[in-house]
């Protein structure tokens, strides 16, 4: 999907935000960043919330860190795509609640370990 989007959409700014716990669950991740190098309207941001790991952030994908990254921009003028376990797409919903992101521009996935 993010492939299909990224070659038919060339104006359109992509910032894929991914929480992770720890670096052994990064999956894909040379390919996210061959995107990025690729495209320059995609940007990759990962923070981990489970061990600290050298050259990233640590904690979670909260208003701290979406200001931090620069994306600020993005409550009031992007469609977020979330997907996760209930705990985190709880902790986004109200992250973008207290941002004034509206339901239209909200989609939630959720899934289970």
């Amino acid at each position: 999907m993010l492939e299909a989007e990224l070659e038919h959409n060339f104006d359109r700014r992509i910032a894929f935000l991914w929480g992770v716990g720890h670096e052994k669950d990064l999956i894909d991740k040379d390919f996210l960043e061959d995107l990025a190098a690729k495209y320059e309207n995609f940007t990759l941001h990962i923070i981990f919330s489970g061990e600290e790991v050298e050259g990233y952030p640590f904690g979670f994908v909260d208003d701290a860190f979406i200001r931090s990254q620069g994306l600020e921009a993005m409550y009031t003028d992007a469609t977020w795509h979330i997907c996760g376990p209930p705990a985190m797409l709880n902790a986004a919903k109200g992250l973008l609640e207290a941002n004034q992101v509206t339901e239209e521009q909200t989609y939630i996935e959720e899934f289970s370990f």
